[in-house]
C-alpha cells in the first residue's frame, strides 16, 4: 500500500516538466523508487531543519540527515543492495551523499542565523 502510494508519487514527479529523474534511475529496478523516496525525505528534513533553531535538536543526525539503511528498510530491500552491490549503487550513494552535505549546509546556516539572533537580543537588553 505504502509501496504503491511511492510508486504513484514517484511517476508523477518525474512526470512534472521542471523535474527531471537523474540518468542512473531506472523504473526497472530500485534505483526509481530510492531516488523518489529520497526526494521525500530530503523535503522532511529540511522541513525538521527550518522548524528546529537548537544545537540539541540536531544531536541525533538521524533527524536531519538520511541514511542508505533508512531508504533501504523503506523500500524493503537489502542495504548492500541498495548501496554497494547493484550497477547504480555508485551513483546512489553519490546522490545521498550530495542531498546529506546540502542538509547540514541547511543546518547549520539555521543555526548560524539562530545564534546571531540571541546575540542580537541580548545585546538588546
Amino acid at each position: 500500500m505504502v509501496m504503491d502510494y511511492l510508486k504513484r508519487r514517484a511517476e508523477e514527479k518525474c512526470s512534472e516538466p521542471h523535474l527531471e529523474c537523474p540518468e542512473w534511475v531506472s523504473s526497472k529496478n530500485a534505483s526509481f523508487r530510492a531516488w523518489q523516496y529520497v526526494e521525500q525525505l530530503r523535503n522532511e528534513k529540511a522541513l525538521y531543519i527550518k522548524r528546529h533553531d537548537k544545537a540539541k535538536d540536531f544531536s541525533k543526525k538521524g533527524a536531519y540527515l538520511i541514511k542508505g539503511s533508512e531508504v533501504a528498510a523503506a523500500l524493503g530491500v537489502s542495504r548492500a543492495s541498495l548501496n554497494n552491490t547493484s550497477n547504480y549503487s555508485p551513483y546512489f550513494r553519490r546522490y545521498l551523499n550530495e542531498v546529506n552535505a546540502e542538509l547540514e549546509v541547511a543546518k547549520e546556516e539555521k543555526l548560524k542565523k539562530a545564534k546571531e539572533t540571541l546575540n542580537k537580543s541580548q545585546i538588546q537588553r
